[in-house]
């Protein structure tokens, strides 16, 4: 019994000893039953790896010499708090996962995008390209027929092909009264056939059909002119100029017509006189001729000049031994001698502008010594559409 009782305390005191062994490496150790052993002995829980090895040397086979096991202590969530005890420990989640060895690490290759301006979009991986549509071009076949051919004329008068364009080119007409009665009402430039060949008139087809021979609007062209060019016509159509003493004796053949004489003051004022028989004699001085007087408010100024010669500066035939009016009043125009007045009429004569000062009798005159801004002379067949 003496024998026993020692043999017990020595067991105590060991198992003091290897309890503070344990504790002096912060260990913790519990009471449990062990179905193996069938004895108690107490569990060693370490809180870290320094530990859990000093622990585990007093392991044998997972229990100490003394049927104590051993156990590390683990610690969970936040800092300072601890779990123990019997409770099975859950494995720590801030473990990092130890690297695969080199050997059996897989590359994955690495795609480089392209940097992203500001403003531009960011497609997926795929870009699917739209589609682009086409439209069919079809060629129309080009015409084999021929369009109409221009007529050539054998004036030398100018043109604005833009602004004032020949109308009707591809076809003449016997003079502006039959292309009006054709039924062409644009007022504008037209081929009319004469006896010589082809010319082109200006037609005056909101008034019904009338031939220009004759226009002064801006003092663009020069009316001081040579006898010649007074025959051949010169200026453009579309402005001032004078159809020519050729076309006209053409035309008349020594036949009376209807003239028309517009006169237009610096004030807008606009007055007209008719004429129902002029027409130019084919003589070599282009004689002047009126059958009746004239009718209208713009006032007759020719009734002295039935029968006189055409005269210029180069060529003068009004009879006056003492003057040449032709290049005393810078025109070439019919003059009377013993008129009553210096001068009856003068529209070609040098175009003053408004308010300009002018000698007596100077500048576009038709009855009155004023100058005019604007005076149109144009001529019609009166019988048929000529």
């Amino acid at each position: 019994m003496i024998i026993m009782c020692g043999y017990v305390r020595i067991i105590f005191a060991i198992s003091v000893l290897s309890i503070a062994i344990t504790e002096g490496h912060d260990c913790y150790i519990s009471d449990t039953s062990s179905s193996v052993t069938g004895q108690r002995h107490r569990q060693v829980t370490s809180p870290d790896a320094t530990n859990e090895e000093q622990c585990s040397r007093l392991q044998l086979g997972g229990f100490n010499a003394f049927g104590v096991k051993v156990i590390p202590l683990l610690k969970t969530g936040s800092a300072g708090s601890t779990t123990t005890g019997p409770t099975t420990s859950q494995p720590d989640k801030t473990t990092s996962v130890p690297t695969s060895p080199p050997d059996k690490t897989t590359s994955v290759p690495i795609t480089s995008k392209p940097p992203t301006t500001v403003g531009e979009t960011t497609s997926s991986a795929t870009t699917t390209k739209p589609l682009t549509t086409t439209r069919a071009t079809t060629t129309m076949p080009m015409s084999t027929t021929p369009g109409p051919t221009p007529l050539s004329t054998v004036d030398n008068f100018e043109v604005a092909p833009n602004a004032c364009p020949t109308l009707q080119a591809d076809q003449s007409f016997g003079s502006c009264r039959a292309a009006y009665d054709a039924g062409y009402t644009t007022d504008g430039v037209y081929i009319v056939a004469l006896s010589a060949g082809l010319y082109r008139a200006y037609c005056d087809m909101t008034n019904g059909g009338w031939m220009v021979m004759q226009r002064r609007v801006d003092g663009s062209q020069l009316f001081n002119l040579t006898r010649s060019e007074y025959e051949a016509g010169f200026g453009n159509l579309c402005k001032e100029f004078f159809w020519g003493h050729t076309i006209l004796n053409l035309l008349f053949d020594d036949t009376p017509w209807n003239l028309r004489v517009t006169v237009v003051s610096f004030d807008g004022t606009s007055q007209s006189e008719d004429y129902s028989g002029f027409w130019i004699e084919k003589k070599a001085n282009w004689h002047c001729h009126i059958t009746q007087a004239g009718t209208g408010t713009a006032g007759d100024g020719l009734f002295t000049l039935e029968d006189k010669k055409f005269s210029t500066h180069d060529s003068d035939q009004d009879g006056d031994s003492d003057l040449n009016w032709a290049e005393e009043y810078q025109t070439g125009w019919w003059f009377d001698k013993d008129s009553p007045t210096p001068m009856i009429s003068n529209p070609n004569g040098f175009y003053y502008k408004s308010g300009e000062p002018k000698p007596e009798w100077h500048g576009i005159i038709w009855v009155h010594d004023r100058s005019l801004m604007e005076i149109e002379m144009k001529i019609r067949y009166p019988l048929s559409a000529g």
